[in-house]
């Protein structure tokens, strides 16, 4: 897994987590971050379900954890929520990408797919 790192005059860069090793926290605190905010305002939920699953994932050899991180945190709030992947709606999916990540959300035939090798 790569994990972002420091470089040497204060840049961003990236380096390998090595077997074995769990992700940094600063890593992991970003992405529970995105859990939570996906979880209260995508889907009206409350964040604690997100804070014991955590706990939870803490709580597994580094190499679990490393092969958990690779879940998009939007499907890990889905699940928390308790709602399907094919009950989720476009709305939903815009509202994660600009109210949660902060970023432009794609077109709206792009959010419309479950998987992105759906592409037309």
């Amino acid at each position: 897994m790569i994990k972002q790192i420091k470089g040497e005059e204060g840049s961003d860069g990236y380096g390998i987590v090595e077997r074995g090793e769990a992700p940094p926290d600063s890593f992991k605190n970003e992405y529970w971050g995105l859990v939570e905010g996906a979880l209260e305002k995508v889907f009206g939920e409350d964040a604690f379900h997100a804070e014991q699953f955590r706990q939870e994932i803490d709580q597994t050899p580094p190499d679990t954890q490393t092969a958990f991180y690779h879940t998009d945190p939007f499907w890990v709030a889905a699940d928390l929520a308790g709602r399907p992947q094919d009950s989720i709606t476009v709305d939903e999916k815009r509202r994660y990408v600009r109210d949660v990540k902060n970023a432009d959300p794609p077109a709206d035939e792009q959010l419309g797919l479950i998987h992105p090798e759906q592409q037309p």
